[in-house]
């Protein structure tokens, strides 16, 4: 019996540390430090210390000095993400959006198309050069709206001038005007707008040219010959300058219409007008209000791709974040049918990049966890503190008695600045327990090595600086 007992008690031992071992997420080497699974890199700590006064004034650095500064920089605030992955604050609905938008946004941007050099064919900047033979006197008429650049467009062709209001008043209809003398091809406005110009005569006034994210309207006055231009030898870097993102543009519009191609891409219209109906302006404040449409429209796919689909809530929640319409109080399905085809073009270039694996660079995944770790340490301080906060006006009327010296004066008089005052402090004392309690609950592993290898580095740092001679200005 005894033998059974000791060999029950040996396997229910190693079960024990089995599911300890388990528990614990194995130490990642890339970070400096790792609460459960969530970790903070090295890099990411490195840039941040940086900044401190800790490094700015102090030459020795240790293992020890850096954990001290580690607990105080950044392990608090991570403290309270771990527990809000723990709540599954990262699946709400809006943090996940917001996420999905955020990395389109980011990794699109880092598309290798935006960063790859240009060869400029010397017979596009030949081209360019002509161009700029012809000087032009013109002004432009800017409205972020295009019901309201075709009405004044319209008004102006019925031979009417705008007036500007005076420069206190802040309504959404009035437009932006502004001059131009003596302007080139190239210069001052966008090439799609100087495009218009080419084919202009004087006086001619241009319909409503969409340069994102505003509609422009052109009056062209004089044309005029450019006697000061000068040799085209003399020009090239200028032409070379001003011609880069005009190629870049036109590449940019190539690959994007070859990647729709290859992602099946497909604007489901009938859905987009339900988007369009729910358009809400008060107060010239344009907003999409998703209360004007049931759980089964917010569903229906507006943007098809053969990767993924995107619904009309997510259509929704892209359009209000972007506040393209937050000043155009009339909207036409033609300005909506422009914005999403625009969002269409940004997915494929981020479905491009996720092929590519540019998410996997890591500053670009830094990027994307601290957004995230943002939005997780928010949602947390509201959830759990600034909500779970209540102070009553007993409590308050009872902190104002046991501190009369800070609050002279009655009650009634201090009472929204003691209720303030009161409140604040009891988050504090909140999340300061919550952060101690975390503390214990949690498994905090700490990268010796790399901790070794920082300060090492550090010290060597700060000796460097501390033996370069100072260099003599000269005379």
């Amino acid at each position: 019996m005894k033998k059974i007992f000791t060999i029950k008690f040996l396997l229910i031992f190693i079960v024990i540390l089995f599911s300890a071992a388990c528990s614990n997420p194995k130490l990642n080497e890339d970070n400096i430090v790792q609460i459960g699974d969530l970790g903070i890199r090295k890099g990411v700590f490195e840039r941040k210390f940086k900044m401190t006064n800790v490094y700015n004034d102090n030459e020795d650095f240790t293992p020890e000095s850096l954990k001290s500064s580690l607990d105080k920089i950044l392990l608090p605030d991570h403290l309270l993400i771990y527990e809000a992955y723990n709540l599954s604050f990262d699946k709400d609905p809006k943090v996940v959006m917001t996420m999905l938008e955020h990395n389109m946004n980011l990794l699109a941007a880092n598309h290798p198309i935006h960063t790859e050099n240009i060869s400029i064919p010397k017979e596009d900047m030949e081209k360019f050069y002509e161009k700029k033979k012809i000087l032009y006197d013109f002004e432009i008429i800017q409205h972020n709206s295009f019901y309201w650049a075709d009405s004044i467009y319209r008004y102006m062709q019925a031979g009417n001038e705008i007036e500007m209001p005076d420069t206190k008043t802040n309504q959404v209809n009035y437009p932006r005007k502004i001059y131009f003398e003596n302007s080139t091809y190239g210069n001052d406005v966008p090439v799609e707008v100087y495009d218009v110009i080419l084919e202009m005569n004087e006086n001619m006034i241009s319909k409503p040219i969409y340069s994102g994210p505003v509609w422009t309207i052109v009056k062209l006055i004089k044309k005029k010959e450019n006697k000061k231009l000068q040799e085209y030898d003399k020009m090239v870097s200028v032409i070379a300058d001003q011609l880069q993102p005009v190629i870049k543009n036109e590449q940019i519009k190539k690959m994007t219409d070859d990647l729709t191609l290859k992602y099946n891409v497909q604007i489901e219209n009938e859905n987009l007008e339900k988007i369009y109906k729910c358009f809400n302006s008060k107060d010239g404040e344009g907003r999409f209000d998703r209360s004007k449409l049931s759980t089964s429209d917010l569903n229906d796919i507006v943007i098809s791709t053969s990767n993924e689909d995107f619904n009309i809530d997510f259509l929704v929640f892209m359009l209000n974040r972007s506040q393209i319409f937050n000043k155009v109080d009339i909207l036409t399905q033609k300005e909506l049918e422009i914005v999403v085809k625009n969002i269409s073009d940004m997915i494929v270039f981020y479905f491009d990049t996720l092929e590519n694996e540019i998410d996997k660079i890591e500053i670009i995944q830094d990027k994307i966890q601290n957004k995230e770790n943002r939005l997780l340490f928010t949602k947390y301080l509201n959830e759990e503190i600034i909500k779970k906060v209540v102070v009553t006006e007993e409590d308050a009327e009872k902190y104002w008695r046991d501190n009369r010296a800070k609050w002279p004066g009655e009650f009634e008089n201090v009472k929204s600045s003691v209720i303030g005052q009161l409140r604040k402090e009891l988050m504090y004392q909140r999340r300061d327990n919550l952060l101690e309690e975390f503390r214990e609950d949690f498994t905090i592993q700490y990268n010796e090595s790399a901790l070794k290898e920082l300060s090492d580095k550090f010290t060597e740092e700060k000796k460097t600086n501390k033996n370069k001679l100072p260099i003599s200005k000269k005379i």
